[in-house]
């Protein structure tokens, strides 16, 4: 609908090397028919989104963009920028970005405890866990 701002976003760049992608036959080949490349995709449309615009951007970028697309202050904690000229200058205007949220209760993951060393918690665990990073027995996926 006209009120919702879109985005598509990879975790990387492919590039071909001219193989067929592998198939259910070959599971273990499949995605080999490539290489992967640090640069990823963004694409995003909507009212916040200005029409025809692009941006150099890392995958960093990517939440602190979301945020002020959604009209939202940035945190302290994310490492990227908001993608400023992918906004558009009248949703800015209209949605000004506040100061980035400082929040001392979640450590970024560079911070964070290694899992094997006994000083994860438990509120942090569950995170894990909830997005999928860790399985219930608290083992990496």
């Amino acid at each position: 609908d006209p009120d919702t701002t879109v985005f598509i976003v990879s975790d990387h760049g492919m590039q071909s090397s001219g193989g067929d992608g592998g198939s259910p036959e070959r599971l273990a080949e499949v995605g080999g028919s490539g290489k992967h490349h640090r640069s990823g995709v963004i694409i995003a449309a909507g009212p916040a989104i200005r029409p025809g615009s692009s941006a150099d951007a890392t995958l960093l970028d990517v939440t602190p963009t979301v945020l002020a697309a959604l009209g939202l202050p940035g945190s302290s904690q994310c490492e990227g920028r908001a993608l400023q000229p992918l906004l558009d200058s009248r949703f800015v205007a209209a949605h000004p970005p506040g100061a980035p949220l400082a929040d001392a209760r979640a450590p970024r993951a560079a911070d964070a405890p290694a899992p094997d060393s006994g000083e994860l918690d438990q509120e942090y665990l569950e995170q894990l866990q909830a997005f999928g990073y860790l399985g219930a027995d608290g083992r990496d996926r």
